[in-house]
């Protein structure tokens, strides 16, 4: 009786959902990229670490706000400011809750470092030793 080798192969839809992820990634990161060219900007450093693509980009101040005011549907015309006001308060509604999420980190850091300075006490009170 002859035995068969049988090769193990991955499922081929599950290497198709990995392949396609890792190329829409790359995507992002190049449609990134090239927005950034596009508007003045460079990128100055990126990185892909567990699925997360980090980018860092330079632009000028006023090509941000034609962007911001692109991506809100206006358009560079100066004098329509609702649109700027509206990209800029999202950017401020972003900038407040970050600060919240900091100023929680730090609650419970401190708290974190409050229990470690205190001294360690028993839970249950001593038994007396007999003479």
């Amino acid at each position: 009786m002859a035995l068969k080798q049988v090769e193990e192969i991955g499922s081929p839809k599950r290497d198709f959902k990995f392949s396609k992820a890792r190329n829409q990634k790359s995507v992002r990161s190049n449609l990134l990229e090239a927005i950034a060219q596009v508007h003045g900007g460079s990128v100055v450093s990126s990185k892909d670490e567990d699925g997360v693509v980090r980018m860092k980009i330079v632009v000028k101040k006023q090509d941000l706000k034609n962007m911001l005011e692109k991506i809100s549907g206006g358009n560079n015309d100066t004098r329509q400011a609702p649109p700027v006001q509206s990209a800029f308060s999202s950017v401020l509604t972003l900038e407040h809750r970050l600060n919240i999420m900091r100023k929680r980190h730090v609650k419970r850091v401190e708290n974190a470092n409050k229990g470690c300075r205190s001294s360690w006490r028993p839970m249950l009170q001593s038994i007396p030793e007999e003479l």
